[in-house]
């Protein structure tokens, strides 16, 4: 059995990005297993959002993130610095797609909490990937993702894009800028152990997720613009089932870097690390599908954190904790 004590310190472990692949400066953390946690990373501009669903089976569909990698002449170039950054924005997606072939990576999230990790290529503006029994092929198209596959077992699949919320007016010439806003996202974190049995023992948090964002934008012109997402973040206990209470990791922040159209903006990043000692896996992911409308952007925020890991005293036990995808919507207003 995982102890309160324990899950308190294996939310306070720095994470290191694995779907992050793209100009991408070090992910760091200045987290004490005993001490809040202040969490500073920098992402990829080239990954897209989609949702996968399953025909008949609900529990393995859920949301998804697909990275493109940067070409080998990129990858010389970024040496983390965000002025090589700017540099080179304005013309990565196009040489993504005009290769024949780049490495991708991704993330699927189901809908009961499970990460599956995906990988495979990106040509042409196609991902093809695999990973956990999936199989599937996304084309890119308006700044979103589209395509077909299977899940575990050969069930059919649809990946459909992140669509971002309908604009309430039309961007203005120069979006460029800087938008602000905060959000809040309810969701029910799950601590669960599974035994061997069979048998399941499992208790609930209520928790709110409250934070701030800040972006901003640079204007590419034709519509396109290229910016930089900046968020502080913090989970907060608000009621539960649990005999124990929640222990948060303090204030969270993250950085990444986008590219695309003004009708849909797409930010996302997963991060990856071992839990105590070694043992499990937890994984956060970020996510952020928006609008410019007017002076405003009308956006989706995401988060979702998952940690698994088998009992080592007892074979055959695995312990879960975490909350699926969840999400809220958020203005972002410039000034």
């Amino acid at each position: 059995m995982v102890s309160a004590r324990t899950t308190s310190l294996l939310r306070a472990l720095p994470v290191v990005a694995i779907a992050v692949v793209g100009f991408t400066a070090c992910g760091q953390s200045t987290s004490t297993p005993t001490s809040p946690t202040t969490t500073t990373t920098t992402a990829s501009p080239i990954t897209y959002l989609g949702n996968l669903s399953v025909s008949g089976a609900t529990n393995l569909g859920g949301s998804l993130q697909l990275t493109a990698s940067q070409s080998a002449t990129a990858a010389r170039i970024a040496d983390g610095r965000r002025g090589v950054l700017s540099r080179i924005h304005a013309w990565v997606e196009p040489t993504l797609h005009a290769q024949a072939s780049v490495a991708a990576t991704g993330m699927l999230i189901t809908t009961v909490g499970a990460a599956v990790p995906l990988s495979g290529t990106f040509s042409a503006g196609v991902f093809s990937m695999a990973g956990g029994g999936y199989g599937l092929t996304a084309t890119v198209s308006g700044g979103g993702i589209t395509g077909s596959g299977t899940a575990p077992g050969g069930l059919p699949t649809v990946v459909s894009a992140q669509a971002p919320p309908p604009p309430a007016g039309p961007p203005p010439s120069d979006p460029s800028g800087t938008y602000r806003g905060s959000f809040r996202i309810d969701t029910v974190f799950v601590f669960r152990n599974t035994f061997p049995s069979g048998g399941v023992s499992q208790c609930t948090f209520n928790l709110a997720i409250t934070g701030t964002l800040t972006m901003e934008l640079q204007n590419l012109g034709s519509g396109q613009v290229k910016g930089h997402l900046a968020a502080s973040w913090q989970e907060t206990e608000v009621s539960r089932t649990c005999a124990f209470a929640f222990t948060g990791v303090g204030v969270m922040t993250s950085g990444i870097d986008f590219q695309g159209p003004v009708t849909n903006l797409q930010a996302g990043r997963v991060d990856s690390g071992a839990g105590p000692n070694g043992r499990g896996t937890i994984t956060r992911t970020q996510g952020f599908s928006g609008v410019v409308s007017g002076n405003t952007i009308l956006g989706t925020v995401s988060r979702s954190f998952n940690f698994t890991t088998p009992i080592a005293t007892n074979p055959g036990e695995t312990h879960f904790e975490g909350y699926p995808v969840s999400s809220a919507s958020v203005t972002l207003t410039r000034g």
